[in-house]
Order: C-alpha cells, then structure tokens, then sequence
C-alpha cells in the first residue's frame, strides 16, 4: 500500500471528497453490504426505500443511495462526481446479485449524464450497457439520450481546451494538446 498526493482544490476530508478508494476496496465493501456485515437486512432495505416529498410523491433517492427501477429491475446506485477531476460509480442489481464500480481519473463518469440531477441511471451510457449486456441480456444500443450527453460532453471538453495563441498580433484559436 502507498500513500499518492493527489489534487483536491477543497481540501480536507469528507463524505464527498478526501476519501481515496480503489475497486478492489470497494468489491470488499460490496460483499459486506451483501453479507449483512454493516446492516441489519431491514435497515438496509430502509436505506434503500425511496423517501417521499412532503407532498406525498417519490423522490429518486433513498438513505444515501438512488433507487430506480429499470424495465422492471430494482436498482440500488450512488455516484461521486469533482468536476475536471474525478468520478466513481456503483451499481447494484439485488435481485441478479450483480454490482458494476466503476472508478474515473476524469469526471467523465457523472459528467455528461446529470445523474444526480435526474435520478435517472439509464442516462449513463455506462450502466445502460451493463444493463443490457448482463441484467436485461439483450445487445440493444443505449439509445440517443445517452449517446447525445456523451457528444456534448466532449464538445465542452474541446471548447474548454481551447487557448488563445496570437502569432504577429493575430488571434488564433488552437487546441491543448
């Protein structure tokens, strides 16, 4: 084990941000949800109940986690998002015993999809595929909506990496390489 400075521009430790994992940790925190190891089998299905709004409709969002159901499938999610830096996924399928983690040196995980802001896991074309390919076992795309945030994803991406150069008193436009 090593200790790797990394950057955070917030410095400090909390639930959001400060904590370094790696998806061997997070496979063994996986088993140990699914073991009971931390829960009780109803606390956790507490924590994974959708809370409802005080005026009575169900919100996408559990005890720490996103619930979803997806073409009839239960799924319990949570992602972590430092925009220009990192990202992180888990996605838990309970009823086929099924976990994808997916760990990002970018933000390209959370970025294109606004996960959180849509509570919608389906957006992402990362777990759309995985839903299909293992959960859903059908090889269909994951359609437009998905397809469309990767393509303005990346579109930012260029449109941020642009540096003005001036070259004999004139402006050109010329991406970082």
């Amino acid at each position: 084990d090593e200790i790797v400075p990394t950057y955070n521009p917030r410095r400090g430790l909390g639930p959001a941000d400060g904590i370094v994992s790696s998806v061997e940790d997070l496979a063994g925190y996986d088993v140990a949800l699914d073991r009971n190891q931390f829960l009780k089998p109803t606390s956790e299905e507490e924590m994974w109940t959708a809370a409802k709004a005080n005026d009575g409709s169900t919100l996408p969002y559990g005890l720490g986690w996103f619930v979803q159901d997806y073409q009839g499938v239960r799924l319990i999610w949570h992602n972590g998002y430092l925009p220009d830096l990192y990202s992180s996924l888990i996605l838990k399928v309970p009823a086929k015993h099924l976990t994808l983690i997916l760990l990002a040196n970018s933000d390209a995980l959370s970025s294109p999809f606004a996960l959180t802001k849509t509570g919608d896991i389906s957006r992402s074309a990362f777990a759309c595929d995985f839903l299909n390919r293992f959960v859903l076992n059908e090889k269909a795309g994951c359609g437009a909506i998905a397809n469309n945030a990767i393509d303005q994803w990346l579109q930012g991406r260029i449109e941020r990496s642009r540096k003005e150069i001036k070259v004999d008193g004139k402006t050109l436009a010329a991406l970082a390489g």
